[in-house]
């Protein structure tokens, strides 16, 4: 279900619009279609999730040397923590981390301190992601909640309204643990001052206020929490607000953001700030690198040995000479120089030409090995972008690199051999094998592993 949904993500991205009519209304066809298709993909990836999120037995058997996060909040909050807001403003290619829901990112903002862990409604017909839940029943929540409050490293409490939020309030209180205690308040701003009226009177020092509306409405796709509270070693509390950012350039503010403002927190624990992952970098992510520095190896190559002048190169005269006898070819060849002269000479000429290959030459390798480093690291735009590239290319490079084989191959076996220098033989092998491997690349980065890899480090 997972992989059905990237794909169907992919074709949204590379949609064939030269197959779709001219005119408005097949423009807009195409434009609905291409949205339906980003949006069900989506949800087969959200809802694949959640069928393989794990269930946990109970709260009182977690393993000993388990460091975990509890993860309190009312039920009637889930479906705000649930979303995935930023699918529809990843510019039509969202990555992994645009599906991210607000409880994915909570959990890996605190993934230093632990696993989020977290009871579950009984209303839920699939396990909802972000937090490992586990489902009491109402005569043994109570008891789930005191085994994870005894063991957990650090307990995370969203602000809102429910009976059992009062009772889980009072149990921490009683605990007298306010170091290990972080409360998430949301952009609802009578919600907090309801639960700062009614249950801020069970803190040893109050609450603060939430302070002053920096909007009266709020974006419909921004983030749900806006601040954390978090408690000195007497009860002292502490506002943070969460830097809102730019909602276009900043779609993971909520894993970004809580670390930043509760950084004494962490540093208070002793924990950075991120976890480095645990998991190993798969053999598919190795052998996809391997295959796109072999597709980027050709045009690299190229733009080296035609920048330094080690390609050979025939000049005006030697070219109209070689085509004399041809009249098909002295014709194109006409042509051709008819035209560049007619464009007029190069902008850039003499040295000045020079320095400016070279500078271009040298932006396009740090861009290539720019994006091999972010594919080899994980990160998840690039490995999204190399599997949303490889497809059309696959398409369109691979068909070609074939016929070209098998072009290369029959006149070399009727006519000869064509005299290639072999400079010139490696280049064309490279771009050719560069070519028939596209699809393979496409292939790796979709297995399981390497999303589940990927995951890890988001």
């Amino acid at each position: 279900m997972i992989t059905t949904g990237w794909l169907l993500i992919i074709l949204s991205v590379v949609w064939p619009e030269f197959l779709i009519p001219d005119g408005f209304g097949w423009g807009i066809a195409a434009g609905l279609g291409r949205l339906s298709l980003l949006l069900t993909g989506a949800w087969l990836i959200r809802r694949g999730r959640q069928h393989t999120v794990p269930l946990l037995p109970s709260l009182q058997e977690l393993p000993a040397n388990q460091r975990v996060v509890l993860f309190l909040r009312s039920f009637k909050e889930d479906h705000m923590f649930s979303r995935s807001p930023w699918v529809l403003l990843s510019g039509g290619d969202p990555s992994p981390m645009d599906l991210l829901c607000e409880e994915d990112e909570i959990g890996r903002a605190f993934s230093p301190f632990g696993k989020m862990i977290a009871l579950g409604s009984t209303s839920d017909r699939l396990p909802r992601l972000g937090s490992e839940r586990h489902y009491a029943s109402d005569g043994t929540w109570q008891a789930e909640v005191r085994a994870a409050l005894t063991r957990s490293s650090l307990v995370v409490l969203a602000v809102g309204a429910g009976r059992g939020l009062t009772w889980e309030v009072n149990e921490l209180v009683a605990r007298n643990n306010p170091t290990r205690l972080v409360l998430l308040v949301s952009r609802d701003h009578e919600q907090y001052d309801h639960f700062r009226h009614s249950l801020g009177g069970c803190f040893p020092r109050g609450l603060p206020d939430y302070g002053a509306k920096r909007r009266r409405y709020h974006l419909p796709l921004s983030r749900y929490v806006r601040a954390a509270i978090w408690f000195d070693e007497d009860w002292t509390p502490h506002w943070e607000n969460l830097k809102p950012g730019i909602p276009l350039f900043n779609r993971h503010r909520t894993r970004r953001a809580l670390p930043r403002a509760l950084r004494k927190v962490y540093e208070r624990a002793r924990l950075p700030l991120r976890e480095a992952p645990t998991v190993p970098r798969p053999w598919a992510v190795k052998i996809s690198v391997a295959l796109i520095s072999l597709f980027l190896l050709g045009p690299a190559s190229i733009f080296v040995l035609s920048t330094f002048g080690l390609l050979p190169t025939m000049s005006e005269s030697e070219i109209r000479e070689k085509t004399k006898d041809d009249p098909w070819e002295r014709d194109f060849v006409n042509r051709f120089f008819e035209h560049q002269n007619q464009n007029g000479p190069p902008l850039f000429t003499g040295l000045a030409g020079k320095l400016f290959e070279v500078l271009f030459l040298l932006i396009m390798l740090a861009l290539f090995a720019m994006f091999v480093y972010r594919v080899w690291q994980g990160g998840p735009t690039a490995i999204t972008a190399a599997r949303i590239a490889s497809v059309p290319l696959s398409f369109v490079l691979t068909p070609l690199a074939i016929i070209a084989i098998a072009f290369v191959t029959i006149l070399n076996t009727f006519s000869g051999g064509f005299g290639f220098s072999p400079v010139s033989a490696i280049i064309i092998s490279l771009v050719l094998a560069g070519w028939v491997y596209l699809p393979v690349i496409c292939w790796l980065l979709l297995k399981r592993e390497v999303r589940d890899w990927v995951d890890s480090r988001l």
